[in-house]
């Protein structure tokens, strides 16, 4: 009974340690917020995260498009929602949807194992391989980045997939150490090994396929992979009789090539309007210089960051490209008799990465860390099959042997073991490193800024995210004004590049010289990017703020008139339409515009509170100069409205760099804790106030005081609250006040 135990634990510790290490290792991820890079798309402007978990949001998972509206891929949103459902998550406390995160990596890093194991049955050879893929950096994009659970969900059913695949032809498979076999193995004149199929693996491996393509569509090629396994490990078919086998091979997967012929189409449908217009002969040029930079990113994964661009397809690099694949094709060829795994792997490795080598470039990064997180398994195949043939290569001599053993001298000793462990040890030891060294990079917006910056300084997007770090969340105006010129000397005709020059003269000089300058430099925004909406709305406030409303309705027009606008987007502007037509008095245009807009209550036009959110979009634009008249005259108007005055006292003190004077920003927040003296909320503004003011004595009194409260409070938010209070005292401590940019909060709320 104790043996058997005992064997039960030693086969589970391999799975259980690779499950810790895998979680431990991308843990600190699960307190990191979201990054500007696609999160407000997929998390902050997507209505089946906003609006959290519900039957109808669970509904419209499945029947409508969402994120940035090019991939169906329902699953995903689904995913999202059980993390609201299950740990509230959201776009202000995203640690749910990293947890999750981590945990996919975490199960995926179990399935390779198991997919491993199955393939040459060594536990710890599968074990260390799987390791390898799991702590290597390159993984370190899709886990920790919010948006790109589509890598770590979509895999987990790829893997599922597969191992299903495995285990539905694993009854008669030769066994491994002269076990007995259950059915002869192909010999090398063999057309096909039939033997029993388990009905209900098929099924589920075909169930598991069509979550993964729900998830994301680059599962496309898994058939193709299914082919391979049939040669390696499952030996249903030889190379000699490879031509009778593999129509029939082909012929019995017709289910899982139906459904990747359209996901195909429906993606390439999806995705026509990002499809580069590069030539075809450009295309081809690409695909093997986008598969080296994936293997030297493998091999040696240093400077890794989603801006990085590929390696170009000049002549030098195309030799380069040809002479790694024929040293490569070269070295799987002459181990094939031993270790078919190794030529396996790497066509598995070419297959699965095919939806992204470059035939069909999408968008702005044609080559991404990411997109190497499937793919990989077939590199970990190869390097599975390369260590099964050096072990096999080494043991002792067996009866039936067709090759003589190695001498005495070579043969396993007790250094041998301990070598490989050590280098196992150490390879390992090297991935954790740098994935750690790397993982902080994700931590929030302006981290991911820095990364982009240090490591891709030229790249038209890294200039962009270095714009909107010093601009929006540090509120640096030099530093602003030095990347709006870097981005304008790039890309002068852009429409980001003149909205980052009109935002900064419109803050350091006035609206009338922003408005000059767009004037003097028109440029066409496409009605086919929601991203695109931020120009037009700008210059419709910045007209309007010198009095011009002729020409703000007509920037505000081209803004409502995008088809491709996002909720939220859409809901900011037509707050900010509803705030241009009530200023000229056009009150029937301004009731229109707040029956969008579900803040404003269109049955009274003047009340304060309607106008909280054009201020705040004002404010989130970057026109802090023009929204902050209009926040202190707001409250002014609501003298005996707690919440507005609350709203407002925190987004004038809590934003980096805030140009709000302190002392009104206190008299705002003393007045919304005069009418609510008791309210948890309004009492910790009061205390950020004062931090504001430099007052941090009494700023930490106050707020210590709410916390000894919410300890013992029945208030539904009140461990979440504590716990934000308790990391504020910290700063406050060290003198240092609060910072957010709360107005995403009120413009993305549900």
């Amino acid at each position: 009974m104790n043996s058997t135990k005992n064997n039960i634990l030693l086969r589970l510790l391999p799975p259980l340690l690779l499950f810790l290490l895998s979680a431990v290792l991308f843990a600190p991820s699960v307190g990191y917020r979201l990054v500007s890079l696609d999160d407000p798309v997929f998390i902050y402007n997507n209505p089946i995260v906003f609006n959290g978990f519900s039957w109808t949001s669970l509904g419209r998972a499945f029947t409508a498009l969402h994120g940035d509206r090019m991939m169906y891929n329902p699953l995903l949103w689904v995913s999202y929602l059980l993390d609201s459902l299950l740990y509230g998550a959201s776009p202000y406390a995203p640690w749910g949807y990293h947890l999750t995160n981590v945990l996919l990596h975490a199960a995926n890093a179990v399935l390779l194992y198991f997919i491993l194991l199955a393939a040459v049955r060594r536990p710890w050879l599968a074990f260390f391989a799987a390791a390898v893929w799991a702590l290597h950096p390159l993984r370190v994009e899709s886990v920790a980045w919010v948006t790109e659970r589509k890598d770590t969900l979509s895999t987990l059913f790829a893997f599922a997939s597969i191992l299903f695949y495995l285990k539905s032809w694993e009854h008669g498979r030769p066994a491994r150490d002269g076990g007995p076999e259950v059915a002869p193995s192909p010999s090398r004149h063999s057309s096909l090994v039939t033997r029993h199929c388990d009905k209900g693996m098929q099924c589920s491996a075909l169930l598991a396929f069509v979550a993964g393509l729900l998830s994301k569509p680059m599962l496309v090629t898994l058939p193709f992979l299914f082919l391979l396994l049939d040669f390696w490990p499952l030996r249903r078919f030889s190379l000699p009789g490879a031509l009778r086998a593999l129509p029939r091979l082909a012929l019995e997967k017709w289910p899982f090539f139906l459904l990747s012929l359209l996901f195909s189409l429906l993606t390439y449908r999806l995705q026509t309007g990002a499809i580069s217009d590069l030539p075809l002969s450009e295309r081809f040029r690409l695909v093997p210089v986008n598969y080296l930079f994936y293997l030297a990113r493998t091999l040696w994964p240093v400077n890794l960051c989603p801006l990085a661009s590929g390696f170009p397809a000049t002549l030098p690099w195309l030799v380069a490209a040809a002479a790694v694949f024929l040293l490569l094709a070269a070295s799987a060829l002459f181990l094939f008799r031993r270790t078919p795994g190794v030529l396996v792997g790497l066509l598995a490795f070419a297959g699965l990465l095919a939806p992204v080598s470059g035939l069909v470039p999408i968008g702005g990064v044609p080559v991404a860390d990411r997109y190497a997180y499937l793919p990989a398994l077939g590199l970990s195949l190869a390097l599975l099959a390369l260590l099964d043939a050096l072990w096999e290569r080494g043991r002792p001599a067996r009866d039936g042997d067709s090759e003589p053993p190695l001498p005495p001298s070579t043969r396993h000793s007790s250094l041998v073991p301990c070598l490989c462990g050590g280098i196992a040890a150490a390879v390992l030891g090297a991935e954790v490193a740098v994935s750690c060294h790397l993982l902080p990079s994700w931590k929030n917006s302006e981290t991911f800024a820095a990364r982009a910056a240090e490591i891709a300084p030229g790249h038209v997007l890294s200039q962009i995210y270095r714009f909107i770090d010093v601009f929006y969340f540090k509120g640096d105006l030099p530093a602003a004004v030095q990347a709006a010129e870097t981005c304008w000397a790039a890309q002068p005709s852009s429409p980001f590049a003149t909205l980052a020059k009109i935002l900064v003269l419109s803050q350091t000089a006035s609206s009338s010289a922003a408005t000059a300058f767009f004037e003097q430099h028109p440029v066409d925004t496409p009605s086919t990017d929601p991203s695109h909406n931020a120009l037009p709305v700008a210059m419709a406030i910045l007209y309007a703020d010198t009095g011009d409303f002729s020409k703000a309705s007509d920037c505000i027009g081209q803004a409502l008139d995008n088809p491709n606008c996002l909720p939220k987007t859409a809901e900011s502007v037509a707050a900010v339409a509803f705030w241009i037509c009530a200023s000229r008095g056009l009150d029937a245009q301004a009731a229109a515009m707040a029956r969008s807009v579900p803040s404003i209550d269109p049955g009274n036009l003047r009340a304060p509170s309607n106008f909280l959110l054009p201020y705040a979009a004002m404010w989130n634009l970057g026109l802090r100069r023009q929204a902050l008249p209009r926040l202190l005259a707001l409250a002014d108007d609501a003298p005996s409205n707690p919440a507005l005055l609350n709203n407002v006292a925190w987004l004038l003190a809590t934003a980096p760099n805030s140009p709000a004077p302190p002392a009104d920003v206190l008299a705002i927040a003393s007045r919304a804790h005069g009418l609510s003296p008791d309210h948890p909320i309004v009492r910790d503004t009061l205390a950020v106030a004062l931090a504001f003011n430099g007052r941090f004595d009494d700023a930490i009194a106050l707020d210590s005081d709410v916390a000894a409260s919410l300890r013992s409070s029945s208030f539904p938010g009140a461990p979440a609250l504590l716990a934000q209070i308790e990391k504020r005292l910290d700063l406050f401590r060290a003198h240092v006040p609060f910072t957010e940019n709360a107005d995403i909060k009120l413009l993305y709320a549900p």
